[in-house]
């Protein structure tokens, strides 16, 4: 009785029947309920089990997209730039409903992002101003009008096709750049994203991450990728996977493993330090100003309660007052 009390618990709060429709959709829904009654009794069982089916799933969608032929690219222009006064290497942001609605953590990162790359760089895209730069497929956007694509996945999309017409850098609104520049493994790279390296790497499938992108203008990788997900999406109502765009671009890298090994190696890990600090509230704010320049980038989230945004409010008033004493 206990242990169904338990399942049942677990079940709702992991997504409950619309997690059973995505895992019937990937054909591991047998394997799920098999597995689970023998890694439910713990949060680290959990854990296991988690990853467990994250490793079937991956092998399921690889099995379905590894080497697919496409037989013609479902842009609808071709990836032609529409935009003809574009700085070079331009660093993109992006909050859709336009930045005079964001959230203060969303506001600070701008702000801070223009100090240290230049205002010119900075290109703001909104719902008012995103296909003056892209054009995307009809599909795509009936399905987003109709609800089967979210604002999330859409973001996927976009921040593709930007790169792949313009290239550059793509940064999540909810980023904060702590370095005094750009690092040079976005200035200079053909393609990059930061991943989880080994040891944190052990263990898990999903290794790449999609908050900070660089990329060359038609670049094989961000192409391949956005015809993948254009694919998917054409065929399918439903997010099997809610990263489908990490392991659809972890496939591309097995399709292209000399590019992939040209990435430059950056863990995302330290990224997150100030983020984690803040939900598990296990360090003062001296503490976590401390971790602020033991890496180029600190990930943070709008889905904080107002007791942590207010501590990252105050993280990021720390960081733009010492851009004040810094000449750019």
């Amino acid at each position: 009785m206990k242990l169904f009390v338990k399942i049942r618990k677990v079940f709702k709060e992991q997504g409950g029947w619309l997690l059973v429709k995505q895992y019937r959709k990937l054909h591991v829904l047998l394997y799920a309920v098999v597995l689970l009654p023998f890694f439910i009794t713990n949060k680290k069982g959990l854990e296991i089990y988690r990853e467990a089916i994250d490793r079937k799933k991956f092998k399921n969608i690889k099995k379905h997209f590894l080497n697919k032929r496409i037989e013609m690219s479902l842009s609808p222009d071709s990836f032609e730039q529409r935009k003809e006064t574009i700085p070079n290497r331009p660093v993109w942001i992006m909050w859709y409903q336009g930045f005079d609605k964001a959230p203060k953590i969303v506001k600070n990162n701008l702000e801070i992002l223009r100090k240290v790359v230049g205002s010119n760089r900075v290109i703001t895209i909104t719902e008012d101003n995103v296909y003056e730069y892209i054009k995307l497929p009809t599909f795509i956007l009936e399905k987003y009008n109709k609800g089967l694509i979210s604002k999330t996945h859409l973001s996927d999309l976009i921040r593709l096709e930007l790169l792949t017409r313009y290239g550059g850098v793509w940064i999540d609104s909810t980023v904060m750049i702590t370095s005094d520049k750009l690092p040079k493994y976005l200035e200079e790279s053909d393609f990059f994203v930061p991943q989880i390296l080994k040891p944190g790497l052990d263990g898990k499938t999903t290794f790449v991450s999609n908050w900070l992108i660089a990329s060359k203008p038609n670049n094989q990788i961000t192409i391949r990728l956005l015809d993948l997900l254009y694919t998917y999406w054409k065929v399918n109502d439903f997010l099997t996977d809610y990263f489908i765009f990490h392991k659809l671009l972890q496939i591309v890298f097995i399709e292209n493993e000399e590019m992939y090994r040209s990435i430059l190696p950056v863990d995302n890990s330290q990224m997150h330090s100030i983020l984690i600090s803040v939900l598990k509230d296990n360090h003062d704010e001296k503490q976590m100003i401390k971790q602020l320049h033991l890496t180029d980038f600190q990930k943070f989230s709008n889905k904080l309660d107002s007791v942590q945004k207010e501590k990252i409010e105050r993280i990021q008033k720390f960081r733009m007052e010492e851009l004040e004493n810094e000449p750019y």
